[in-house]
């Protein structure tokens, strides 16, 4: 079954001027080339995008609010996929400190970095890295503002 008719046939509304040929394909070169990539859209299509790119590779899923205590130098030689959920709910510190751990860590890991908001505005304000943004978003996709009725899928 295609992304788009796993995600149509969970959530309606999912497909407000989505070209879903264009995010297969891109979620293709992603899960072939191990690129990092960042995804905008509804929090609740989320799920199936993960399930889309890491599949059965191993992962690890983080949240900006359990940043405080989770170390990421734990994560540091770590060579799978590593989800960043709600990336745009980091602040100026948390963003330097992602940062600066990107640039210390393997190059062998893949980053699939999400957020509910499009971060360009807040680039473009100053509000969010430049150069973060430009590391997270080696391949994009926008999902829209769909609004999904159901709750996301559980894998």
């Amino acid at each position: 079954m295609s992304l788009e008719t796993s995600i149509l046939a969970e959530h309606s509304g999912a497909a407000e001027t989505i070209d879903w040929a264009s995010v297969e394909a891109d979620l293709d070169l992603v899960r072939h080339t191990r690129a990092n990539l960042l995804v905008v859209g509804p929090d609740s299509l989320m799920p199936d995008i993960i399930r889309a790119v890491v599949g059965t590779t191993p992962a690890i899923i983080v949240n900006p609010a359990e940043w405080e205590r989770l170390a990421l130098s734990h994560l540091w030689l770590w060579s799978g996929t590593l989800v960043f959920r709600n990336i745009d709910a980091l602040d100026a510190e948390g963003q330097t400190v992602l940062s600066a751990w990107l640039e210390r860590g393997n190059p062998e890991r893949q980053i699939v970095s999400m957020a509910g908001n499009p971060l360009m505005p807040r680039v473009a304000a100053g509000a969010f890295d430049q150069r973060l943004y430009y590391r997270l978003n080696t391949v994009f996709i926008s999902l829209g503002h769909a609004t999904c009725a159901l709750t996301p899928v559980r894998g």
